[in-house]
Order: C-alpha cells, then sequence, then structure tokens
C-alpha cells in the first residue's frame, strides 16, 4: 500500500472510532430516556385505575339498570 492509502485507513478508522462512541452514546441516552417514559406511564396508568375505581362509586356514575332504561 502507498502512504496516501495508508493515511486515509488510518483517518477513516479514527472517525469510524468516534462515529461508533457516538452512536453508543447516543443509545444509552435514548434507554435512559425510555426508562423515565415508561415510568412515566405507569404513573399515569396507575392513577387512572385509582381515579376509575373512584369514579365507578359515585353514584352518578353507576351502572344503569333495566329501571333506569325504561326497560319492561
Amino acid at each position: 500500500m502507498n502512504d496516501t492509502t495508508t493515511k486515509w485507513m488510518i483517518n477513516r478508522l479514527a472517525e469510524l472510532r468516534s462515529e461508533y462512541t457516538a452512536g453508543n452514546a447516543r443509545l444509552a441516552e435514548l434507554g435512559r430516556q425510555r426508562d423515565e417514559l415508561w415510568f412515566a406511564i405507569l404513573r399515569v396508568e396507575g392513577a387512572i385505575r385509582v381515579l376509575e375505581e373512584q369514579v365507578a362509586q359515585l353514584p352518578s356514575f353507576a351502572e344503569p339498570t333495566e329501571q333506569d332504561v325504561g326497560v319492561g
């Protein structure tokens, strides 16, 4: 190989290593963000369930009976 090809390969290798490192760092950041979002979704889901249970116990939100809907 000539000097030009060798220098090009060394430079390209350095570029690829840099891109690889940056890609891994970005992937780790996205993983962290995914985890944070997942936990936020779980908290919201829990709050929804609690409120749904509370609302279901309110008289105005009870399931209509046959008498309420005029059956019979």
